[in-house]
């Protein structure tokens, strides 16, 4: 198993960053038109878990194009990971929770061929 760490990510995946004012996504190079005091409490997030590229290098493998860091506040980047539900985390944040972390079922329903 090959060791991966955040400076090799950073380096190979797109970048982008959760924007409270508009409750969307946004690439990393839009954040300079921001207050840079807003994102002292940000943490950078895989939009595809690192649990599963280190459990399941095959199945990681199948949807590593997808995978983007995401810089998201350090409370919703715990939200993500606590299995908060789908209504609330909308009802907190104001953007659906699996357009911040990848989940397969929803992909697959979402990308019927």
């Amino acid at each position: 198993m090959p060791n991966y760490s955040m400076q090799d990510d950073l380096k190979k995946y797109p970048r982008y960053f959760f924007d409270e004012l508009t409750r969307s996504i946004l690439p990393e190079e839009m954040m300079s038109e921001r207050n840079p005091i807003i994102f002292r409490n940000y943490q950078r997030h895989h939009f595809v878990e690192k649990t599963i590229r280190k459990n399941n290098p095959a199945e990681y493998s199948k949807y590593e194009h997808l995978q983007k860091l995401i810089f998201v506040p350090a409370e919703m980047n715990y939200d993500l990971s606590s299995g908060m539900s789908e209504n609330l985390f909308f009802e907190k944040w104001g953007i659906n929770k699996f357009d911040l972390i990848f989940n397969k079922n929803f992909y697959l329903k979402n990308n019927k061929k």
